[in-house]
């Protein structure tokens, strides 16, 4: 069985996350990207602490994935149809608890989801979001999986969280950026009622991502797995703050843990353009790489992106961060996995 995902947790430092012992923590999105590895993650806390997790997907798991959910409740259907909020609400009722922890991680990332699901979209960061509230305990904690998107339009280095960006309502991909601002609003305007933490969250990658998936670095390998070439839509000058899948849950975890502030920026240190990561993927593939025009860059997509932890790392201390290219040759053996299945 493969379980490249649960080997990146066997060795974490578990003492700093006793906050979680009996806690019944429910994860919305558990089958994407940060849901997943956040169960992982999870499932090795449990051999120290009682954790109660409840998953809630949109679709069946693959049995490969499986071996992720066998000490979790696991609850299929679709979130912004009321029904299912209903289903989990009456689930708690019926054992007498609610949830300590929400952590809403459901939504599409890629752009090409919510470009394409822009009702949905908006309805996961603004109506799910709201109703989520009615199953959490008073005075438990709700952390709200934002972006990095919401600062589109600004150009500058190390973005901080007092920042906004300055796109308007007709922007290309307004449906995620201004349903992800709504959404940070909807949770504060219930600081009241939960303590409430927000992850402003940057490109992240990794094992856990599906076959299909077409943001940037998985989009190059398996550009590089199925031809043996990369093709560059444009000149690879964009470039990204990134951080790998392990290092962002931990963070997530800390923060709910252990932060005294609400709203943080998520991502890594290492800033690299698209075409260093391209370089990097056909070194391990033998792919050639050709690049396209400068100008011909998918509708929406911001040149760079960089964002700034300072203050995360003023509450944690300084992350050793997996560095890119060990990151991007895990990514790669997922991909190579996936691809057998």
């Amino acid at each position: 069985m493969h379980k490249l995902i649960s080997e990146s947790y066997e060795n974490i430092d578990i003492t700093k996350y006793q906050f979680l012992n009996n806690k019944t923590i429910l994860i919305t999105g558990a089958s994407g990207l940060i849901g997943l590895n956040l169960l992982a993650l999870l499932n090795q806390l449990k051999k120290t602490y009682a954790i109660n997790t409840i998953c809630c997907i949109n679709s069946s798991v693959p049995d490969y994935l499986k071996y992720l959910f066998e000490s979790s409740t696991t609850i299929v259907g679709d979130l912004t149809e009321d029904p299912l909020i209903n289903f989990i609400e009456n689930y708690f009722a019926e054992n007498l608890n609610g949830a300590d922890i929400i952590i809403h991680s459901a939504g599409y990332a890629q752009p090409n989801k919510f470009l394409d699901n822009k009702l949905s979209t908006i309805k996961l960061n603004t109506s799910v979001t709201m109703n989520l509230f009615r199953l959490l305990n008073k005075g438990g904690t709700f952390f709200y999986c934002s972006s990095s998107e919401i600062y589109s339009g600004l150009n500058k280095e190390a973005i901080s969280e007092q920042d906004i960006g300055t796109t308007s309502t007709d922007h290309p991909r307004s449906c995620y950026i201004e349903s992800k601002r709504c959404g940070e609003t909807i949770c504060l305007s219930m600081s009241n009622l939960a303590n409430i933490k927000i992850g402003r969250i940057s490109t992240t990658y990794g094992p856990g991502c599906k076959l299909n998936d077409s943001r940037v670095i998985n989009d190059l390998i398996n550009k590089a797995l199925e031809s043996n070439q990369i093709n560059l839509i444009d000149d690879g000058s964009a470039t990204r703050t990134l951080c790998y899948i392990s290092d962002m849950v931990q963070m997530i975890l800390d923060i709910i843990c252990k932060g005294t502030s609400t709203v943080y920026n998520l991502t890594g240190k290492e800033q690299t353009s698209i075409k260093e990561i391209a370089e990097t993927i056909a070194k391990h593939t033998n792919s050639p790489i050709s690049c396209g025009d400068k100008n011909n860059t998918m509708v929406g997509n911001p040149n760079k992106v960089s964002i700034s932890i300072e203050k995360y790392e003023k509450e944690f201390g300084t992350k050793n961060f997996i560095n890119t290219e060990n990151g991007i040759l895990s990514t790669l053996k997922w991909y190579e996995f996936l691809r057998t299945q």
